[in-house]
């Protein structure tokens, strides 16, 4: 009689799993984050000094992008960084990677169905490209320190552009932030809202009140 009651418990607790959609086989991470269509997920896969064989360490930095329906790995981004995290555009074409090592933190866009990775714009970049529509800049970075922080906050409505909050130090040791729009696919830069410098490293950097897109 106890045998036939763990055996029926079992079969009551698959029947559970199936009828709740829980793949128990999955090969996706429980942390990966969805796309908004369900098709997708993603993740990333950061393993450091590990040892091989010879015994030479080596580390595997890398994002994992998942077809969902089908339980399958589609393509894995290399990105060299630390601290993941993902904005899906609610289309699920692209997927930004927001990632940190040491005293910075970058981006880069992901495309879905290409399979393909661009870059996020560095500090001077950012700079230059304002300085050229007249934009003014108060102060000057530190060379040796500036510890740039850049990194997305929202995608616009038609998924065609990017709100991006920055940070880093100038001269005198001031934390410089603030926030701008970049078009994905047209490279300019625009609506440039900066804030007042603070002595805190890790200033809050928001989406603006006034904001509209």
């Amino acid at each position: 009689m106890r045998k036939l009651f763990s055996i029926m418990l079992s079969c009551a607790i698959m029947l559970a799993l199936v009828s709740c959609g829980t793949n128990t086989n999955s090969i996706i991470p429980s942390d990966a984050v969805v796309s908004p269509n369900g098709k997708y997920a993603i993740s990333s896969n950061v393993q450091e000094d590990m040892e091989d064989n010879e015994g030479k360490y080596y580390s595997i930095y890398e994002v994992k992008l998942f077809d969902r329906e089908n339980n399958i790995l589609i393509c894995t981004f290399p990105i060299v960084g630390e601290n993941f995290s993902f904005l899906w555009d609610s289309d699920s074409r692209y997927a930004i990677a927001i990632y940190s090592g040491g005293t910075w933190t970058d981006y880069s866009v992901l495309d879905v169905l290409s399979h393909t990775q661009s870059d996020g714009g560095r500090m001077s970049q950012v700079i230059e490209e304002f300085l050229k529509i007249g934009e003014d800049f108060s102060y000057a970075c530190d060379s040796n320190r500036p510890d740039p922080q850049i990194y997305p906050l929202e995608w616009s409505p038609d998924n065609r552009e990017l709100l991006i909050a920055y940070r880093w130090t100038d001269t005198e040791g001031y934390r410089q932030s603030g926030v701008f729009v970049y078009a994905l696919f047209d490279g300019i830069y625009s609506k440039l809202t900066q804030y007042a410098p603070s002595e805190y490293y890790n200033v809050d950097v928001e989406r603006p009140d006034n904001f509209e897109w």
